[in-house]
């Protein structure tokens, strides 16, 4: 109950300062015009909360949090064919961070765009690892092991499996996409002993 009361009080407050602090108007009455847009999404209007989001971009078009908005807003609505307007519109806005990359990959793959998808997941771990400054975790590899998989790359997916069992042994997404792969190539046995693996 407490979650409906504090929507709209937060939306008021936001308005409020808009009106008294000028300079801050543009990115204070879209924040507004988002929080109004999720507090309608939790009443079940997700059109109407659309023209809110929409709204919000009007006023401050840089504004990741407003095109992310709406980008869910496309999601529960089952628009996917708008998917790849917002995608771009991530990578456009904040270039240097590496979860739009992941967002727009993620966007490819549900697109069916793989090859797409793996060029911005590659993005997004180059960027992970030089933000966090360590060497890609192996679950970003199991991920783009997966992609490698689909595009029928099958070497150099098993290269990315490899590399996430020597950084985490038992993970059994890793595990599960090796075999996938030892499958894929007909050793059928091998492909077992890691499903066998994970199983126990």
């Amino acid at each position: 109950m407490m979650q409906f009361l504090l929507y709209p009080l937060l939306y008021f407050y936001l308005l409020f300062h808009c009106n008294r602090f000028s300079n801050r108007h543009i990115s204070c009455a879209a924040t507004a015009w988002n929080w109004k847009g999720w507090y309608i999404i939790v009443m079940g209007k997700v059109e109407v909360a659309r023209k809110c989001f929409d709204t919000a971009i009007e006023l401050d078009p840089n504004n990741f949090y407003s095109w992310w908005d709406k980008f869910w807003t496309h999601f529960i609505l089952g628009k996917v064919v708008d998917f790849q307007l917002y995608a771009d519109r991530f990578t456009e806005i904040i270039p240097e961070n590496e979860y739009a990359w992941g967002i727009k990959a993620w966007t490819h793959f549900i697109l069916g765009k793989v090859d797409k998808s793996l060029e911005c997941y590659e993005n997004y771990i180059e960027l992970a690892k030089r933000r966090q400054k360590v060497s890609s975790s192996d679950n970003d590899l199991t991920v783009k092991g997966y992609l490698l998989h689909v595009l029928e790359r099958f070497e150099d997916a098993m290269k990315c499996a490899d590399k996430a069992l020597e950084v985490h042994p038992s993970n059994e997404y890793a595990l599960i996409l090796k075999g996938d792969i030892l499958n894929s190539i007909g050793s059928y046995n091998e492909a077992i002993k890691c499903y066998d693996t994970v199983i126990r």
